[in-house]
């Protein structure tokens, strides 16, 4: 089997995540929407290639590819100005229910201290998304319990670079050049994490993830 059969085309099952998010009391009105956005999303991706690649069961993981969809909703509608609490709810309660297993390492700040970042308080409202990304870092964790920091740092950038690349992208007049040293640093942190969990399909997966956001970007701009 070579690279391209053992990452295989992703099918994403829209009545179990409505039904996920009718569960939760969670209104689905917006779900046409978010679906169409979701195909873009690379944190899906990602977590449903390295769990191709490591030939587990995709069933035992489906409410961690429901969280995860949760994760990306919530971060372009806030992206997008608009307000999606119970989306953010249901992420804190997941990050809850891990209770002593959690990861809570704060990458962002982390980063943004290091390198002696300066942002407004607009671009904070933006940036300042630690338990999102906290929630995709202990999901991606879970995909290799041998090696859960570096799964989890790696799910964390992920998330966050995304988001970065979508907020400078999309907002035209982003001057502030710190904003590009943070997004320089979190990818080479991204791609030296991934090299490392699977050094084999690094090379396919960096094209892919480059296609996707590019097209993810264009769809953005359309609204």
């Amino acid at each position: 089997m070579n690279k391209q059969q053992k990452i295989k085309k992703i099918r994403y099952k829209k009545k179990e995540y409505k039904n996920f998010l009718k569960y939760n009391q969670i209104d689905g009105k917006d779900f046409p929407k978010l679906t169409k956005l979701e195909k873009q999303d690379l944190t899906i991706r990602n977590f449903i290639y390295l769990l191709q690649i490591s030939g587990q069961d995709k069933e035992n993981f489906s409410d961690e590819k429901n969280i995860l969809r949760t994760t990306t909703h919530f971060l372009y509608s806030k992206f997008k100005g608009e307000n999606h609490d119970d989306f953010f709810n249901l992420i804190s309660n997941y990050n809850k229910s891990l209770g002593s297993e959690i990861i809570n390492l704060n990458i962002e700040n982390e980063n943004i201290n290091k390198l002696n970042l300066k942002f407004s308080e607009s671009e904070l409202k933006i940036l300042n998304f630690n338990e999102v990304y906290m929630c995709v870092g202990n999901i991606f964790s879970k995909l290799n319990i041998d090696k859960k920091p570096l799964y989890y740092k790696f799910g964390y950038l992920l998330s966050m670079y995304i988001n970065l690349t979508h907020y400078i992208n999309f907002y035209v007049d982003v001057t502030n050049s710190d904003l590009f040293i943070l997004k320089i640093k979190i990818y080479e942190e991204l791609i030296n994490h991934l090299s490392t969990i699977t050094p084999e399909y690094f090379n396919l997966i960096i094209i892919k993830n480059n296609k996707k956001l590019a097209k993810g970007i264009k769809k953005i701009k359309k609204g």
